[in-house]
């Protein structure tokens, strides 16, 4: 009787293992997918950050020019000519 008991888990042994062997090709599926959407959402964050980056980049030339723009403007002005 003892002997078929263990009989019976060597079986059950065998049969996780198949299970886990048969499962590991799926893991390494999710694993890898898992990955890539990972890079990919990196890079999709980098691409945002750089877009919103030469966005502020370029609102403070166009404020930087328009300031010139009003430099230039009051420096004409006759008050300003005169020095009072």
């Amino acid at each position: 009787m003892k002997f078929r008991i263990r009989i019976n888990s060597g079986l059950r042994a065998r049969l996780f293992q198949l299970v886990i062997i048969a499962l590991l090709p799926a893991l390494g599926v999710i694993t890898y997918h898992a990955s890539e959407q990972r890079r990919k959402a990196v890079r999709d964050a980098e691409n945002q950050a750089l877009r919103a980056a030469r966005l502020v980049a370029a609102n403070q030339r166009r404020l930087i020019d328009s300031s010139g723009h009003l430099l230039v403007a009051l420096s004409e002005l006759p008050a300003v000519r005169i020095g009072d």
